[in-house]
Formats: structure tokens, C-alpha cells, sequence
């Protein structure tokens, strides 16, 4: 169990550490990740809802990123 988590944890620092840098624009030599990579699935237990996906800084699009977010969670439970 302990292996499992360290590993999960790690994917997850992984996860956040891209997101976090790609935030702040920072461009790598492959350039940016498409929006859909990060708004296509859950990693796990955590979706991914952030106006940067939209493409808007605008509280509708929260709301909305919000709303895919937990209907992807949703939908993984009830599949389950």
C-alpha cells in the first residue's frame, strides 16, 4: 500500500507541477499542452476545473469548468 502511494502522490506532484508552471506561462521546448489533455479526464480522484481551460478569465466559465469537473467525478462513481 505504501509503494502504491508514494507513487500516486508522486504522478500528482508531477501533475500539479506542470499545471502550476504552465500557469505562469512558462513555455518548454515542446511548447504548451492542449487544453484538452487536462479537461479530458480525471487524474483519479481529481478533476481539473480552472478558467486558464476556458480560455477566459470570466466567472461564467468557472462556474462552467466546475460543472465538467464534478460531472466527470460524477460519472466515475456511478460507473463504479
Amino acid at each position: 500500500m505504501g509503494d502504491r502511494l508514494a507513487n500516486h502522490c508522486s504522478g500528482l506532484a508531477s501533475l500539479l507541477d506542470e499545471i502550476v508552471g504552465r500557469s505562469h506561462m512558462q513555455v518548454n521546448s515542446l511548447g504548451f499542452a492542449p487544453r484538452e489533455v487536462l479537461r479530458n479526464a480525471p487524474f483519479g480522484r481529481i478533476a481539473l476545473a480552472n478558467t486558464d481551460l476556458a480560455g477566459a478569465m470570466d466567472h461564467r466559465y468557472s462556474i462552467l469548468e466546475a460543472q465538467r469537473a464534478v460531472g466527470q467525478l460524477l460519472d466515475q462513481v456511478l460507473a463504479a
